[in-house]
């Protein structure tokens, strides 16, 4: 895929995040970050942020990397699959952002469009929004995304079913007042756009309680995501599980460590795969009183006895169907902390904050 280096100016990065209405954000990333601008004007309302920035020239990703060395930095099509899937940082983030600013590519040279899938169909839209509609398959529950897009993305005929499909499934405002000014080398119209997710109505699909002990108590359980990325580990510290340490049920520690101060939980316990095929033959029981990190890719769910964490994982075998819809997403399938712990809670679970 081409490049359309047509920056963001300093100006308009503080509009775009302005516009968001994100008071508090955990993870902010830009998956067209060009020279940084939106994410540098990000880290000025969100200082505490974790910040993420991606994008397909390989000069600005150097140049990020050097000028900016606390932000996680990838090179990556971000329109390509295969691209997405084989960088270090952006699988870990599928469901995970809080904020998402763009300014992404504008152009499509003689009419091109790009086949977008989503998890309600796929269809054919203009640069633009398939960057905005992939990009929000990185967006946690209750995040937002803001973007600068040009003015005619809302309206062509090209984009019609996106847009259809975007003001179905978010909240869409949208901001004409800046109407059109100069990107360097280039004269163009935007609007300002902000989108969420809206909250959907599910039929219901409950199971009756089946977690209990035998006593009649129901199990108390909690939830614990990991952190730990694996291009960013120490050489000594906390052992650290995983995906890879995880098959048939069971966790063969392989020598990774972690930092001490990271997300963990000590056995009895049960780990799941954040990301990739949810099978439940990944879903182990860690029984060894040895407390471990967590990678970025593993959720932990810390048991009070192995009776326990049995209990839970038999609920999981009785009610594959559930245990598989918890784990969605367009591209490769994902887990998140709030599926995880609505499903918990219909199996009767006592999910501990």
């Amino acid at each position: 895929m081409s490049t359309d280096a047509f920056y963001t100016p300093s100006w308009l990065a503080e509009a775009v995040v302005a516009f968001s209405s994100k008071n508090r954000a955990r993870i902010v990333a830009d998956f067209a970050a060009g020279d940084g601008a939106l994410l540098r004007a990000a880290e000025l309302r969100w200082r505490t942020a974790e910040i993420v920035a991606a994008d397909l020239c390989d000069t600005a990703v150097r140049r990020i990397r050097k000028t900016h060395e606390n932000w996680s930095c990838t090179k990556c099509d971000f329109l390509d699959a295969s691209s997405r899937a084989r960088s270090r940082t952006l699988p870990s983030l599928l469901g995970e952002v809080d904020q998402i600013l763009l300014n992404p590519p504008f152009s499509c040279r003689g009419g091109t469009s790009f086949l977008t899938n989503t998890r309600h169909g796929a269809f054919k839209c203009g640069q633009a929004l398939a960057f905005v509609i992939t990009a929000l398959e990185y967006l946690k529950p209750g995040g937002e995304l803001t973007a600068v897009l040009p003015s005619n993305a809302l309206n062509s005929q090209k984009d019609r079913q996106a847009v259809r499909y975007l003001r179905h499934f978010y909240s869409l405002t949208c901001d004409y007042a800046a109407s059109s000014s100069h990107f360097k080398g280039c004269r163009v119209k935007y609007v300002l756009v902000s989108l969420s997710p809206r909250m959907q109505v599910k039929k219901s699909n409950k199971v009756e309680p089946d977690v209990s002990r035998s006593s009649g108590k129901q199990v108390r359980v909690q939830v614990v995501r990991g952190t730990s990325q694996m291009h960013d580990l120490p050489e000594a510290g906390r052992t650290l599980v995983h995906t890879t340490d995880m098959r048939d049920h069971r966790v063969e520690l392989n020598g990774h460590c972690g930092h001490p101060w990271r997300p963990s939980v000590i056995g009895p316990a049960i780990l799941l795969p954040r990301v990739g095929a949810p099978t439940l033959d990944k879903a182990c029981l860690y029984l060894r009183r040895k407390r471990v990190a967590l990678s970025d890719c593993v959720i932990g769910l810390q048991c009070r006895s192995t009776s326990d964490a049995k209990c839970i994982l038999a609920a999981f075998n009785r009610h594959r169907e559930k245990f598989t819809t918890m784990f969605s997403g367009t591209c490769a399938p994902y887990l998140t902390v709030a599926r995880l712990k609505s499903v918990l809670q219909e199996l009767g679970c006592l999910v501990d904050d």
